[in-house]
């Protein structure tokens, strides 16, 4: 009924929900009611960023949709299969290309959005290939490094021994 807008504390509780639980239709009633996205929602963090970065990819479009603000480094975080419709509204609102965002989607699964980026790289006068080279390499290090440990039970991690591996095989086939 519009008074949710009146009650920032509420209102960000109904946010988090909407992030929480992908809920694109809430982040649209939200906004019809006039909530505000605007300001840091977690921390510094953005609600653009938590969304892309818990892989809630519904809610994130639908608030890019609705004029939500966009981090420079919003798809710093990426940790999913992030689509390339919603990398292209992330670039176009204000989100900077990046060689490790390049890297993480093409680690988690996302090559179409890979390359978007790269190709927003280039334009940005990256030298995209031996930068991606070198991060990729380095991720893979680091994956590498903890999908031994996690086998071996010395450490644990939410993607388990067959999420690292895929990752890594992510990175390995992936190509510019």
């Amino acid at each position: 009924d519009g008074v949710l807008r009146h009650h920032p504390a509420l209102a960000r509780v109904a946010l988090r929900h909407a992030i929480a639980t992908d809920d694109a239709a809430l982040v649209v009633e939200l906004a019809a009611s006039g909530v505000s996205f605007e300001g840091p929602q977690q921390g510094s963090a953005l609600a653009t960023d938590i969304a892309v970065e818990h892989g809630a990819f519904a809610a994130a479009a639908a608030l890019v949709r609705a004029g939500a603000p966009v981090a420079f480094d919003a798809l710093r975080n990426v940790d999913g299969q992030i689509s390339p419709e919603l990398t292209s509204a992330l670039l176009a609102n204000g989100a900077e290309p990046s060689v490790a965002a390049i890297v993480k989607c093409a680690a988690c699964g996302a090559p179409a959005s890979a390359h978007l980026i790269a190709d927003a790289c280039a334009e940005a006068g990256i030298d995209v290939p031996p930068a991606f080279v070198a991060d990729r390499d380095a991720m893979l290090l680091e994956l590498e490094t903890k999908l031994v440990k996690v086998r071996d039970g010395s450490l644990g991690h939410y993607l388990g021994p067959e999420g690292l591996a895929e990752r890594i095989e992510h990175l390995q086939t992936f190509r510019l």
